[in-house]
């Protein structure tokens, strides 16, 4: 059923033009070594964007759109969906639903797939909450329960059985992730999820941190938490741990945001202008791989197909415990085709919206087929439909600058987000650096290799006397043969006989066969310098594989001490104050 329009808006006035809140993709930097924090724009910049008045965007010069009077109501009806949503996973969850009078506060809207995620993602969560508190706004997070669920578990450093000193990752898994959404995961469910919590905490404790308070929270929640999904068991879990953090960011899972008219709404949208919509889409990642050198047709990701009767349109779809697939609209038949079915076309483009909604929701129902957004179409609907800010990540703030270029031709301005993100790495004991990277050693052996040291070697007191002679006499020949093979191809070239030009072509290899017999002579007799740098090579070929441990950034975020996330709290708190 159709909401009804809001009256506490009003048609959106022409506003002056604003400056524009957008990252500066030349400062889209990950931040990896510890303690670092990406935000940008500056803070200053944020609450402007947060503190705007409505309507300051340009979605109302799009009125004509599936008869919406004004292309901006499209934003109260989802704020209504999203608030819906949150209502029905908080109680799914065992959270107390949030007060209505949410809806009408600015909203700070992030998002990220349901995963053990690291704590430059969860630095978005944070931050959030901080801007918010501070804006009086909102705070939301989308779990994007429509992707792929990558690992049943996560990764632990444990010391490393086979190398006394060293470390190397454990992942600790419940089992194998299916090529299905994410929302149709089970979550480990009684002896499986014991064993799994028992090999989570003896992996933790070999740790260089131990079991961490935060992980023991989260294990608990979970033991006790007997919920057959994994989405919301793990949202309960992290729910309750920011709760008692004292964050207040609701979180929604796109399934249930997805399930209301306004997601529907903007695929019709979609469905009613298919090509034009598909072309600028195309044109946009054509814009954006011509501005970064990207010469990959499919890169960042593959455009749209669009043929004389087939138009491909950037939605998954999907059934219950399937993979997804694309949502193609077939002009010939008339028809949508999705994951081998097919649904009349016109009905979903003749008629009263309210028709239409219901006749899309008979028939993706009676398929058993759900519409969900792919990474642009979930930021261009977040970003202009829920949020007065969207907070990214790296990889989502990068790619958005396509959204921009989208957003720019269908609706006018691109509304405001930020890149919030941060290097928080795991406290490991002290271990041996090298002072050169293996690329740099491997090229001072190449080097040594073919030009061996000479005066180091003859300058050597423990070399036998005929070691010395030798070296002597092998450092001499070393040098006329150089010069011989300088000087050959001039004398061959000079020559007007075949013949000669093919002697002498013989003649510089076997000279090129007893210069390398002389080389591997020189290093028998004087094995020191190669072997120093052998050595130099294993040590820094260790330290580079130590850091891949201990410097990685993608631990879940929990592993981490208390005290360890409360500095990142207070960091980001310190950047995104008021100045």
């Amino acid at each position: 059923m159709m909401h009804q329009q809001p009256t506490s808006s009003p048609a959106a006035p022409d506003y002056p033009a604003t400056p524009l809140v957008l990252p500066d993709e030349g400062s889209i930097i990950v931040p990896r070594l510890h303690g670092q924090v990406l935000i940008e724009p500056p803070a200053s910049r944020l609450f402007q964007a947060i503190e705007m008045p409505p309507g300051r965007y340009s979605f109302s010069r799009h009125s004509d759109i599936l008869g919406i009077p004004e292309f901006g109501r499209l934003a109260d009806i989802a704020r209504q969906d999203l608030y819906q949503a949150v209502c029905t996973h908080a109680a799914a969850t065992g959270m107390p639903a949030p007060a209505m009078e949410i809806i009408h506060r600015p909203w700070i809207v992030t998002g990220h797939q349901s995963e053990f995620y690291h704590a430059g993602v969860w630095a978005k969560v944070l931050a959030a909450d901080i801007l918010a508190r501070q804006a009086g706004a909102q705070a939301f997070d989308l779990i994007v329960d429509h992707d792929l669920l990558n690992e049943c578990g996560f990764a632990l450093p444990v010391p490393d059985s086979e190398n006394a000193g060293q470390w190397r990752k454990d992942p600790v898994d419940w089992g194998k992730p299916e090529a299905v959404p994410s929302q149709f995961i089970d979550a480990p469910r009684h002896r499986r999820k014991q064993e799994w919590i028992h090999a989570v905490k003896q992996s933790a404790s070999r740790g260089p941190v131990g079991i961490s308070g935060p992980l023991l929270e989260f294990l608990d929640e979970m033991s006790a938490d007997d919920g057959a999904e994994f989405v919301p068991w793990l949202s309960r879990a992290r729910a309750g741990f920011e709760r008692a953090m004292g964050l207040e960011v609701w979180h929604a899972p796109c399934s249930l945001l997805c399930a209301g008219d306004a997601w529907i709404i903007f695929v019709l949208s979609w469905i009613a202008r298919a090509r034009s919509w598909a072309a600028v889409y195309n044109a946009a990642l054509a814009d954006y791989r011509l501005a970064n050198d990207i010469a990959s047709p499919g890169q960042p990701m593959p455009d749209l197909l669009s043929g004389a009767d087939q138009v491909e349109m950037p939605f998954w779809i999907f059934g219950v415990n399937q993979p997804r697939s694309r949502l193609i609209l077939d002009t010939a038949s008339g028809a949508v085709f999705a994951a081998g079915k097919s649904i009349p076309l016109q009905p979903l483009l003749a008629g009263t919206l309210s028709q239409r909604l219901t006749y899309f929701r008979q028939q993706f129902d009676a398929a058993g087929l759900f519409v969900r957004p792919r990474a642009l179409t979930l930021t261009i609907f977040a970003r202009g439909f829920l949020a007065d800010l969207f907070i990214h990540g790296i990889g989502g703030a990068l790619y958005d600058r396509i959204t921009d270029r989208i957003m720019s031709q269908l609706f006018g301005t691109p509304p405001p987000y930020a890149c919030i993100s941060a290097g928080w790495l795991l406290p490991f004991p002290e271990h041996a650096e090298s002072p050169l990277p293996p690329s740099t050693i491997r090229g001072l052996r190449h080097h040594l290799w073919h030009n061996p040291d000479f005066s180091a070697a003859l300058a050597d007191p423990t070399l036998s006397d005929a070691a010395l002679r030798e070296l002597r006499q092998l450092a001499a020949e070393r040098r006329q043969i150089i010069q011989t093979l300088a000087d050959s191809p001039v004398h061959d070239r000079t020559s007007t006989i075949a013949g000669a030009r093919a002697a002498g072509r013989r003649r510089r290899t076997i000279l090129f066969r007893r210069l390398h017999d002389i080389i591997r002579r020189c290093h028998q007799l004087y094995p020191a310098p190669l072997s120093k740098l052998d050595a130099a090579l294993a040590g820094a070929e260790i330290a580079l594989r130590q850091r891949q441990v201990t410097e990685w950034r993608e631990y879940f975020f929990a592993i981490h001490p208390r005290d360890s996330l409360v500095n990142l709290h207070n960091a980001l708190r310190q950047r995104l104050g008021r100045q």
